[in-house]
């Protein structure tokens, strides 16, 4: 968390380029003129540089309005939706909230064959700078 501070956005970096390193391939493999963007979005509502890049691309080629507004306005909207959802997860269970206990359905046997070769790779084992991820609905700390 200190080093986000002192560098803003360096997560966002290091998660796109864990993205890149994990979907390129199969991408490029695919069709080689495919255009991957990595889209990262952090809970403070910073997107990455491929996202901006998308954004400008997308807002570029879209009509009725001036490019800059649009992504402006959309930025801002993202902003916002984020921190609701952000708050809606920490603040969630103090207003009330009641998880939801009943398992999810198990998928058919015949459902399980259509993942992708990628769905059991790891990419939840750890985080770009080699932290384990927090299980979910585990509390995230710094660890002192």
């Amino acid at each position: 968390a200190a080093d986000e501070a002192a560098f803003p956005g360096g997560l966002c970096d290091a998660f796109e380029a864990e993205k890149v390193r994990k979907h390129l391939p199969s991408i490029r493999a695919h069709n080689s003129t495919d255009t991957f963007f990595a889209f990262v979005l952090d809970e403070h509502g910073a997107i990455g540089p491929q996202g901006l890049d998308f954004l400008d691309y997308l807002f570029a080629r879209a009509t009725g309005g001036s490019p800059a507004a649009l992504k402006t306005y959309w930025m801002r909207r993202l902003a916002v939706v984020t921190a609701r959802r952000v708050h809606a997860i920490l603040f969630g269970q103090v207003r009330g909230y009641v998880r939801n206990r009943d398992p999810a359905r198990r998928p058919a046997a015949d459902e399980v064959t259509e993942q992708t070769e990628c769905a059991h790779d790891g990419d939840t084992e750890a985080t770009p700078a080699g932290r384990p991820s927090p299980a979910p609905g585990e509390a995230v700390g710094d660890g002192t």
